[in-house]
């Protein structure tokens, strides 16, 4: 019998996504839809976001801070925000994932134990 997956959440409306949908692109997510209790794909998508933060305060640091108006540096900084939002929504998806996978290896060890 096949394991049936829950679906992955809408990042922006967090409905679940209809069984239909084999491919959404959305912010940091690999070209193919994991399923909600894919924990290494969606702990890739959290390194990922991480990995843009990176590099967005790297570029703040290097930068000669004459070509930085005050506009710039307040959208860059809002940036920085947003993609630290995203990680967090992310985080919980993964969160979400682990406990999935435990109450999975619960729910068989208690069928074997049967």
């Amino acid at each position: 019998m096949a394991t049936k997956h829950p679906p992955l959440p809408c990042i922006a409306c967090h409905q679940p996504l209809p069984p239909q949908v084999e491919r959404i692109s959305y912010f940091a997510q690999g070209p193919l839809l994991p399923t909600a209790d894919d924990r290494e794909e969606l702990q890739q998508e959290v390194r990922d976001i991480i990995g843009y933060i990176g590099a967005l305060f790297q570029l703040l640091v290097e930068c000669p801070k004459a070509a930085l108006d005050n506009a710039l540096l307040s959208t860059c900084f809002e940036l920085g925000d947003n993609l630290a939002e995203e990680a967090q929504r992310h985080l919980a998806l993964v969160q979400e994932a682990w406990e999935r996978e435990e109450q999975h290896h619960a729910g068989a060890a208690e069928g074997r134990g049967n």
